[in-house]
């Protein structure tokens, strides 16, 4: 591997050519060791940044004891398990926050409102559907040139409109069971 130097025996890296880059490249930057990182185009120090956090001020809240200990499958199982249904990463962050007292967010799922979510999703989405054609309708009677062609989109929308009524009709019921459901108190 060959390398370019300057007057002064500094190392010059060179840009990677391509196929069709035939002349000769300019140095983008000099290196020497011990000096900071100099780029030629610009005549300027290029400083390095570090993007890790800022260590806390307050040694109080570092964590830099280590402690190991030995769990049984049972216990790594329940670590596990908490893991996986709450805002901990590792069982070692859930094992932390239990000795700490730190409080655990786990998560709880209903499933017994799967169907009646998707449902609800499903008739959400064919209102959504039913009212962009109302919206089309509309444009179009409002660009319609005789009346023949408002009649025509006036009765397109009224049969959308009809359409809309059924599927809130079912929406209001499906949301009457859930709130004697869930205000039975």
């Amino acid at each position: 591997m060959s390398y370019q130097t300057d007057v002064n025996g500094r190392i010059l890296p060179t840009r990677v050519r391509s196929k069709r880059d035939f002349c000769r490249q300019k140095p983008l930057a000099v290196l020497t060791a011990g000096e900071p990182l100099r780029d030629l185009r610009f005549q300027k120090v290029i400083k390095f940044v570090k993007m890790s956090r800022p260590k806390s001020q307050d040694d109080k809240l570092l964590l830099n004891h280590v402690l190991r200990i030995r769990i049984d499958q049972a216990t790594l199982e329940k670590l596990q398990k908490i893991v996986k249904d709450s805002d901990c990463r590792n069982p070692c962050a859930a094992a932390r926050k239990i000795l700490s007292g730190e409080r655990i967010n786990i998560f709880y799922r209903d499933d017994s409102m799967t169907g009646v979510m998707e449902e609800l999703a499903l008739i959400r989405k064919e209102i959504r559907s039913i009212g962009i054609n109302i919206n089309q309708q509309t444009h179009h009677f409002h660009t319609a040139a005789s009346a023949s062609e408002k009649w025509f989109y006036v009765h397109r929308t009224l049969t959308q409109y009809k359409l809309i009524k059924d599927k809130i009709e079912l929406l209001l019921e499906i949301v009457n069971k859930l709130s004697r459901k869930w205000l039975q108190g």
